[in-house]
């Protein structure tokens, strides 16, 4: 059994030969591990780079260089790291999308995890960009390849019983399977959104942003109001579970995903901690949610439904259907920053442009992209 190293420079040759030489053609005489760059550190983990040198002459299958992903010693995120490791180990090779090699996957019973998969960038791939916006182009590719992964997954739940029953963030599962949970946790939300709009109400910085991006309270002040209603909050409920289901990625969004132009494998997806079972076509709110500029979205965003619609391929499911559940789980999506235990209350705490200037640019993009929601989909009509 190869231990999982408590520090970075620990993954040194006589450990790599230890953990993965078995997997490689030729003989590895060097290997030199590095942070990798400024975005090293991120929420869930620290991402670190290993470059590989062997005996000559190399053969071509081996990696010239390996992406580490090192996990931070918090339970919050354990459950997180051993869907990660349980898919590159088990079931990458069967998920219909291209994925890095893996070289590593493991979380020991102290909690730590480390996943080392092969290192693409030197083979010309760049990660996508979500954060100003993906090109129409870009979104359309991944509507259709994330469309393929659903359907092949979509009638496999009995295989995929270890997988949880709906979205599940490592501080918080938004709730999908607990109606009262649910009722509870939103209407609370709600009321927590209208309190920003009294100015006399202190404000964190994050908050005071908050306010400058949520639409007028003339127009939000129904909806809100009506989520406190428990038949409203009942049929959102009702139909969110009607969805058909599926093994979804959680968190598809061009940051996660590896592009490569003019090649037979243009995409490489990466990132699933938060795989888990649920409507498939939360994976597709989520994208345009998180990849896509709003001025983009309200001009195209029925047309790349339409398109993630006939790659799914569901006998029975027409487009009408499809265009409300996406409706619903563009609300669902949003979820995340109106409950009272997410991104608004618990992270504004610290969070300014000063104390943490990557993270504040992300979340202020996206809460740009998240608070107006409710109004963009009209959400009144879908609670009846």
């Amino acid at each position: 059994m190869v231990l999982i190293p408590t520090c970075l420079e620990d993954i040194n040759l006589s450990w790599c030969n230890a953990a993965f030489g078995d997997k490689l053609k030729g003989k590895l005489t060097k290997a030199t591990t590095a942070p990798l760059g400024s975005g090293a550190q991120g929420w869930t983990a620290t991402a670190a780079q290993i470059d590989l040198e062997y005996e000559q002459p190399k053969h071509a299958d081996d990696p010239v260089g390996l992406f580490v992903k090192i996990g931070k010693e918090d339970p919050m995120f354990r459950a997180p790291y051993e869907r990660e490791a349980d898919f590159y180990l088990n079931w990458a090779h069967k998920s219909q999308l291209a994925t890095p090699r893996c070289f590593f996957a493991e979380v020991d019973s102290a909690g730590r995890f480390l996943l080392i998969l092969e290192n693409l960038s030197p083979l010309g791939y760049k990660m996508g960009h979500g954060w100003d916006g993906a090109s129409f182009e870009t979104v359309k590719d991944m509507a259709v390849l994330i469309a393929k992964f659903h359907a092949h997954w979509r009638d496999r739940r009995e295989e995929m019983s270890h997988l949880t029953d709906g979205y599940q963030l490592p501080w918080g599962k938004t709730p999908e399977t607990d109606y009262e949970e649910f009722h509870a946790r939103v209407s609370e939300g709600a009321q927590y959104q209208l309190s920003l709009y009294d100015e006399g109400t202190k404000k964190t910085p994050y908050e005071q942003f908050w306010v400058t991006v949520l639409p007028p309270k003339e127009k939000m002040e129904p909806i809100l109001t009506k989520l406190m209603d428990r038949e409203n909050t009942r049929n959102l409920f009702t139909k969110y579970r009607a969805i058909p289901r599926t093994v979804c990625h959680g968190d598809y969004r061009p940051e996660n995903v590896m592009f490569l132009e003019n090649s037979p494998t243009p995409m490489v997806v990466v990132d699933f901690q938060l795989l888990h079972w649920g409507p498939g076509v939360r994976d597709i709110a989520f994208l345009i949610s998180y990849g896509w500029d709003w001025e983009v979205v309200k001009e195209r965003e029925e047309e790349l439904v339409r398109i993630y619609h006939e790659h799914l391929d569901l006998p029975g499911y027409s487009f009408e259907q499809c265009w409300e559940d996406y409706r619903i789980c563009r609300f669902w999506v949003s979820l995340q920053f109106m409950m009272p235990e997410g991104f608004a209350k618990e992270m504004g705490k610290t969070l300014s442009p000063e104390t943490d200037p990557n993270t504040w640019k992300f979340m202020t993009i996206n809460v740009t992209r998240m608070l107006p929601v409710p109004v963009w989909i009209k959400l009144d009509e879908l609670m009846h």
